[in-house]
């Protein structure tokens, strides 16, 4: 079974944010300041890394 936490989206100033879990970001090797992409696709948001 997928790891699929349920998250708050959050208001700051004129946008939104959304936290991700510790684990999700250990997982993908992500650390502070990495740049990453955010797409939409239909209703579906994508977030990967920049490479």
């Amino acid at each position: 079974m997928p790891f699929e936490p349920k998250v708050k989206l959050g208001k700051v100033g004129n946008s939104y944010r959304v936290t991700i879990p510790m684990e999700m970001i250990s997982d993908l090797g992500w650390k502070e300041g990495d740049m990453l992409r955010i797409g939409m696709d239909d209703s579906r948001l994508t977030v990967r890394k920049e490479v």
